[in-house]
């Protein structure tokens, strides 16, 4: 009897489509970035995003709330299709504000790496980072985050 071999699995790539950045990116391209992404729902009043700290990941809102507070201490809300950690990872800079989630808020999570890769690879997606803000580089080696979301 001969074996079966079994399809490969295609990762599914609805969750990244519904982050304006990748809606009109190649399918295959999308594929490699979907292997290393995640949904996550995180409950309200966890930080995401801590000033000063590296990214090392990049988060879409796709559902809920987030703060973002700035080191003055000025806050504001954003909803869905708020991006965090996009700029930072293409620059290799720290978060510039502090991101807390006001409510239970749905998360697409792409690895850093897989996200910088994203950026240099399919085309339009720097497009849609905002300007860099003016800070300095950070000069420290990258570090684990203990405030790194972690898929449920």
């Amino acid at each position: 009897m001969k074996p079966t071999r079994s399809r490969k699995h295609r990762p599914d790539t609805t969750s990244l489509r519904q982050v304006a950045m990748f809606r009109m990116a190649d399918e295959r391209r999308l594929e490699q970035v979907a292997a290393h992404t995640d949904v996550v729902r995180v409950p309200a009043g966890r930080i995401v995003a801590q000033a000063g700290r590296s990214a090392l990941q990049f988060l879409a809102v796709i559902d809920g709330e987030v703060g973002e507070t700035s080191a003055e201490g000025n806050g504001r809300p954003l909803g869905a299709g708020t991006t965090i950690g996009a700029r930072e990872l293409v620059d290799g800079t720290a978060h510039p504000t502090t991101v807390t989630t006001l409510t239970d808020t749905t998360f697409v999570v792409i690895e850093g790496s897989a996200f910088r890769w994203s950026a240099h690879e399919i085309a339009g997606v720097t497009d849609h980072l905002s300007p860099a803000p003016n800070l300095p580089r950070k000069s420290t080696p990258w570090r684990a985050n203990p405030l790194q979301v972690r898929p449920a």
